[in-house]
């Protein structure tokens, strides 16, 4: 008999929604303005420049596309997690000293994505950034 549990279902796309909602929106809530950084522990800004230093240096796990219906899909068209989830996800993990499956249900994702989504995380900053601010 198998052990292994009903493998679970993540609705990526409201994952998305969400995280536009709460963190990404164009206007900035006036009640809620300070809350990004305070989450992420850097500025809109900031993360806005980050965005497009990863995008620019094309690394793989970073790449997704959009199918006809707006969702994120990798190469095989399979429905992934966005790309500014897997970005935040291990910004936030840093700002909270937590570990990486802490946010698993807010950025539905599995522990093992969690935990990839950190090391990735760690391997491009340290090739984008590592001759500008790493020694």
């Amino acid at each position: 008999s198998n052990k292994r549990g009903k493998r679970r279902e993540f609705n990526h796309p409201r994952a998305k929604m969400c995280i536009y909602e709460d963190y990404l929106r164009l206007t900035p809530d006036p009640l809620h303005g300070k809350e990004f950084p305070l989450m992420f522990r850097l500025s809109r800004t900031r993360f806005q420049r980050l965005m497009e230093d990863v995008k620019a240096a094309e690394i793989p796990f970073y790449m997704t596309r959009l199918d006809a219906n707006g969702n994120d899909v990798d190469v095989n068209g399979k429905l992934v997690s966005c790309f500014e989830a897997r970005l935040l996800l291990p910004l936030k993990t840093l700002a909270y000293g937590v570990p990486s499956h802490a946010f698993i249900d807010y950025f539905s994702t599995s522990k093992e994505w969690a935990r990839q989504a950190c090391k990735e995380f760690d391997s491009a900053i340290s090739q984008i950034y590592k001759e500008e601010f790493l020694r």
